[in-house]
């Protein structure tokens, strides 16, 4: 056995078959070296590992697989973190990795689930149980893939996650097995489903378990992001400071005041409600109460078809012409953008299965060429162009499963084809307009350099605790993007109390955002706010 120090009072117990992971004296994890990589066809096994190499904190294993022609196991420590990955040679389509399938345990109490479906920090916090814990985009899209563990036995959170290098995170989910065994030592593992998204000729790494230490959740979360912006050379913008000041400006978005007018007429609903007409009323209302944002977001749905991203000329008579007047008042205007979505589009700009259309390809040269066109024609001040200022990009996390579909550029999935959609509408944006703002719920370090804002989604006003909900979610994004700007979003509570307290609070977080008018606040109340928000004595 060799021990070796990660970081502190943690280590790694190196053995010939499997390898232990300790904090502050405890063995939270051991890991047999068993990690299958399993075709559609056959499922992998293994041979007992042989340790083969253990140099310079670096030790590489070779086993006999029943599927590939040569596999070995190569775990790295340095740099305070420890990389573990598998690494095959032959021929297939994998449609997982399990890694540390058999006999693996565990000592921790359980982890926190990073997504921005999970509401503060204590709902985020889950007891290891025999349900699989899924790491998954929804609404943050990807999140950060990261389980970070705590335990009873001392003050330490043991982060375990995946990493990858540029172009190979053909993935979507990252999931715990921890199946309970009663008094019996119980056992975990982790599986990383390819679904056979890429197909392989030759030598193939897989995604790598990325291992860190630290004393919160937020602490190894930094860690991870950190470790993938020096070692995968990912986008770190930390200085915000050459950012246009209105990007930091208070925002007003429309899509809960077009739920209180459905709400209020029968037989509506939001959408008829993303009009030209209803948002110069806002736009009034706005002025009435003193409010004076920065930014104005025309939500769902503003397009004729979701797909095409042209106007509807009956809700939108002049575009433009409503740009420019929210220019004269100070404000700029932000579209919402509905990722994925076929709506207009010729099934040839489509991913397809039987024929049929599943979503918008982003790689399919001819609807890149369609979403530059109307990019530019929605954020150009040339004549004959609407001057937008960006978009809030959303239904990012609605990506289809897409096994067995057919898509233009082979080889791209999961997490992959979301940053080829985002990054095309973000430099699109940028060549149309350079001060354009794109608005995102992505929060995982590939993603850091085409987010430009940093919005921290829903609330479930259920849950009664929407401060301690911006406090986390704002500091989920600093710890992955540092300095990013956060837009607090449009929270609201199930009283007239908690929506003040809501909005006085959000300066505190990020950037305010203001979705409707509470019908019961009085000017007093309105006052209040526009002293938070504008800094007014």
């Amino acid at each position: 056995m060799k021990i070796v120090r990660v970081s502190g009072s943690n280590e790694l117990h190196i053995h010939n078959d499997r390898f232990s992971v300790y904090t502050g004296g405890l063995r939270l994890f051991l890991f047999y070296l068993d990690c299958p990589v399993s075709l559609p066809e056959a499922a992998d096994a293994d041979s007992d590992p042989e340790l083969v190499s253990s140099e310079d904190n670096i030790f590489v294993w070779r086993v006999h697989s029943t599927l590939w022609q040569k596999k070995e196991y190569r775990l790295v420590v340095r740099d305070g973190a420890f990389v573990f990955t598998v690494t095959v040679e032959g021929k297939g389509a994998p449609v997982s990795v399990e890694y540390f399938r058999s006999r693996s345990l565990y000592n921790a109490a359980g982890y926190t689930l990073f997504n921005l479906h999970a509401c503060d920090h204590e709902r985020a916090r889950h007891l290891m149980c025999d349900e699989p814990a899924v790491l998954q985009p929804m609404r943050a899209a990807p999140p950060p893939y990261l389980f970070p563990f705590f335990n009873d036995y001392n003050d330490t959170v043991t982060g375990l996650g995946i990493v990858a290098r540029r172009g190979e995170h053909n993935f979507r989910r990252f999931e715990l097995h921890a199946p309970a065994n009663g008094w019996r030592e119980n056992t975990c593992w982790f599986t990383l489903p390819l679904e056979g998204g890429e197909a392989i000729d030759g030598r193939w790494e897989s995604p790598a378990v990325f291992g860190c230490f630290g004393e919160t959740d937020l602490d190894v979360l930094r860690q991870y992001s950190h470790w993938q912006y020096k070692h995968r050379d990912f986008t770190c913008r930390t200085a915000q400071d050459a950012t246009p000041d209105w990007w930091r400006a208070p925002i007003f978005c429309g899509w809960v005041a077009q739920c209180d007018l459905a709400d209020a007429n029968p037989g509506s609903t939001a959408k008829d409600y993303a009009t030209q007409a209803t948002y110069e009323r806002f736009s009034d209302k706005l002025d009435e109460i003193g409010l004076d944002p920065g930014v104005i977001i025309v939500d769902d749905k503003w397009q004729k078809a979701y797909g095409t991203l042209t106007p509807d000329p009956v809700k939108w008579p002049s575009l433009r012409e409503f740009a420019d007047d929210q220019h004269a008042r100070g404000r700029k205007v932000l579209l919402w953008f509905k990722c994925w979505d076929h709506e207009g589009l010729p099934l040839e700009e489509c991913v397809t299965r039987n024929g049929e259309p599943v979503c918008a390809d982003p790689t399919n040269p001819a609807y890149l060429s369609r979403l530059k066109r109307a990019i530019y024609q929605l954020l150009s001040e040339d004549v004959g162009c609407c001057a937008c200022d960006g978009f809030k990009v959303d239904f990012m996390d609605c990506l289809p499963e897409l096994t067995g579909a057919e898509i233009c550029r082979k080889g791209l999935y999961g997490v992959e084809l979301m940053k080829c959609l985002f990054e095309a509408v973000y430099q699109f944006a940028k060549e149309a307009k350079p001060d354009a703002l794109i608005n995102a719920s992505s929060l995982h370090p590939y993603f850091a350099g085409t987010c430009d804002q940093f919005r921290i989604h829903d609330y479930d006003a259920f849950v009664r605790s929407p401060i301690s909900t911006m406090r986390f979610r704002s500091e989920m994004a600093q710890a992955v993007y540092p300095g990013v700007i956060v837009d607090t979003d449009g929270f609201h509570g199930r009283t007239k109390y908690e929506n003040l307290r809501i909005l006085l609070a959000q300066p505190d977080f990020g950037v305010p955002d203001l979705y409707y008018f509470p019908a019961d606040f009085t000017e007093e109340d309105w006052a209040q706010v526009r002293a938070a928000w504008l800094n007014e004595d």
